[in-house]
């Protein structure tokens, strides 16, 4: 399997009294536009309303925290924070691939748009996600 790479992008101001949970290196500061699976959004909201109201994806499922998105083969899976999840708003874009071999690749993109804790939690329960994911694959 190739290895994962992931961003988080954080459109709120650190301060020193936030929390770090994500090693600095892991994510960078928003300054602006995000482009996250192709799709270029001035923020979380921005990236969720195109995808949302684009005939490319599907609502795929839903929950208290998150709606899912997914392209018509599912490789590109889109996860949207709802008002309650401690994230919101967030974006976050998972794009499965396989290469000629047949071995299978991760990349998640994240625009997090909440505080930085929050953000780092959110990237922490996906990066855990996606581990799982890995490990179905590698069976």
């Amino acid at each position: 399997m190739k290895a994962f790479t992931a961003c988080i992008l954080l459109a709120t101001p650190m301060t020193p009294v936030d929390a770090q949970l994500v090693p600095e290196g892991v994510h960078r500061q928003a300054q602006g536009p995000s482009t996250l699976c192709d799709i270029t959004g001035r923020d979380a909201l921005d990236l969720r309303r195109q995808v949302t109201t684009s005939s490319a994806y599907r609502l795929a499922a839903q929950t208290e925290r998150f709606d899912l998105y997914v392209s018509a083969d599912e490789m590109d899976q889109w996860l949207f924070t709802h008002a309650m999840e401690p994230a919101n708003p967030a974006a976050t874009c998972r794009r499965l691939s396989q290469d000629a071999a047949g071995a299978w690749s991760i990349r998640r993109q994240l625009r997090c748009d909440a505080t930085r804790d929050a953000c780092d939690r959110l990237f922490l329960e996906l990066r855990a996600l996606d581990d799982q994911t890995r490990q179905a694959f590698a069976r």
